[in-house]
């Protein structure tokens, strides 16, 4: 089960990046992230303490939206929210049918110093 499985609503985030690539993701998860950091920055020792004040910087984060966006702007890298990110879909047309219409571009690639293809 993904977080974008249940039958109860929640918060998500839509990244737009400046290629037109949208994802979403459940802000539940950046919330956690956030709520994870300054629990273990308060350096409480005891778990009853540490369990509570986890649900209150969450539940903190998940009713402002500001909160939220400057975490995962300024706190984050992508490789941290890439597993929890699901595409949007931007377009529905079937790429068969839009083959024929694309446009192609053809580019050289090469190894880095090591001798691997770059990513």
């Amino acid at each position: 089960m993904t977080e974008f499985d249940s039958d109860e609503p929640y918060k998500v985030i839509e990244i737009k990046f400046p290629n037109g690539d949208v994802y979403a993701i459940n802000a539940a998860h950046i919330a956690g992230e956030r709520a994870v950091y300054y629990v273990q920055s308060d350096g409480y020792s005891d778990s009853t303490k540490q369990r509570e004040e986890f649900h209150r910087e969450k539940q903190y984060a998940l009713e402002n939206d500001d909160v939220l966006f400057d975490w995962l702007g300024n706190n984050m890298d992508w490789e941290d929210i890439e597993p929890f990110a699901e595409l949007i879909p931007q377009d529905e047309s079937d790429p068969q049918e839009m083959l024929m219409d694309a446009e192609f571009d053809l580019y050289l690639e090469y190894p880095d110093e090591h001798g691997e293809e770059e990513e």
